[in-house]
């Protein structure tokens, strides 16, 4: 993660993120604030529907997985904040 962020020139911010529970949690993190500390959030989640790195968590998560996400997390109450449609 560390050589990633120095190759873009310590010009992003990076997290990693991994899918738990049917969210996509935020385990590490690291960014231009603190370059030389890679943070560990706990309990950070994604807002869902409104990044590409929740949608694919989302596209490729088991059928059991989505059905639970669809119904904790609504997308007529969330995702059309940020999409027009379902589609």
């Amino acid at each position: 993660m560390r050589k990633l962020f120095e190759s873009l020139n310590k010009e992003v911010s990076l997290v990693f993120v991994e899918p738990i529970a049917g969210d996509a949690y935020v385990t590490l993190s690291l960014n231009s604030f603190s370059p030389k500390i890679i943070k560990r959030p706990l309990g950070h989640t994604m807002i869902p529907y409104s990044s590409a790195t929740s949608l694919c968590i989302l596209a490729f998560a088991f059928e059991t997985h989505q059905q639970f996400h669809f119904h904790r997390h609504p997308f007529e109450d969330i995702g059309l904040r940020h999409w027009t449609d379902f589609q």
